[in-house]
């Protein structure tokens, strides 16, 4: 019984200190003030137009989407949304200390506090991942889902990602992938379907429709999204050395290589699924 109460308020100490760096990483404690320049004149459009209730896919297409302006830690201070800023980077951050503190329960304790503060750092100094670093947890917790929940916080966390999802178009491909593959995953695993991927559609759907947007707009939204993103990612290209994109399809290719040989060997979907 001592035991066990040690172990739970251990658990419940790095809980916090877990919330703890993720509400010092995004809560936007410290909001910059609209300015000149080109990055602050498209951040305060995009939150000029959530303001006024602007369709996204028709009257305003871009990169971003209508919750374009919840974009922690880069957050413009605005008085009409800076209190929701506030509540949704919290519940952000306690959702991603629960997720650590349940993935890193039976790790040492040396582990619970150094793999945490090492995300931190990374995390602060590529904050734009935050999102893709939301993915990769839900990955996680499904590859190692044991209880019930587990479950709940899985669910959750599509529910956060779909929320992603309409802050930028471009954390959309890679859930859906994610998600397929998962519902793919569990039903070889347990082979129970989990209705992973229609959940997040549908949340991406309800969450559309409570930004102030018209239901009828969602699918222009989405071909807009595709071809907005597909030109920003061209006209970003660089011209650059051919051996550059060498070595990374060779890495890549070869890392590919690894993962379906040691499924062959060893049949272990897990692995692969990673």
């Amino acid at each position: 019984m001592k035991l066990y109460l040690n172990r739970y308020i251990i658990n419940i100490i790095f809980l916090i200190y877990n919330f703890i760096l993720m509400s010092i990483l995004i809560v936007p404690g410290n909001p910059y003030m609209p300015s000149a320049g080109l990055d602050p004149s498209w951040q305060w459009g995009i939150d000029h137009a959530i303001h006024y209730d602007l369709q996204f896919g028709k009257d305003i297409i871009f990169t971003y989407g209508p919750f374009g302006s919840y974009r922690f830690p880069d957050t413009m201070f605005t008085l009409f949304s800076y209190k929701y800023h506030l509540v949704v980077s919290l519940i952000f951050s306690f959702t991603v200390a629960i997720s650590l503190s349940i993935l890193l329960e039976n790790k040492k304790i040396i582990n619970k506090f150094f793999i945490p503060f090492g995300l931190f750092i990374a995390l602060s100094i590529g904050h734009w991942i935050f999102f893709f670093f939301v993915q990769i947890l839900f990955l996680m917790l499904v590859i190692n889902m044991k209880e019930s929940k587990d479950k709940i916080l899985i669910y959750f966390l599509i529910i956060l990602v779909a929320f992603s999802a309409l802050i930028k178009f471009s954390h959309f491909p890679t859930a859906l992938l994610l998600f397929i593959g998962a519902d793919i995953y569990l039903y070889y695993k347990n082979k129970v379907f989990y209705y992973i991927t229609p959940v997040f559609l549908l949340s991406i759907v309800l969450f559309f429709i409570a930004s102030g947007q018209n239901l009828f707009n969602l699918f222009d939204y989405f071909i807009q999204s595709i071809q907005i993103t597909s030109g920003y990612s061209e006209a970003m290209q660089i011209s650059g050395s051919l051996s550059i994109l060498l070595v990374f399809l060779f890495l890549s290719g070869w890392f590919f290589i690894c993962l379906v040989r040691n499924y062959l060997l060893k049949k272990d979907l897990t692995k692969l699924f990673i």
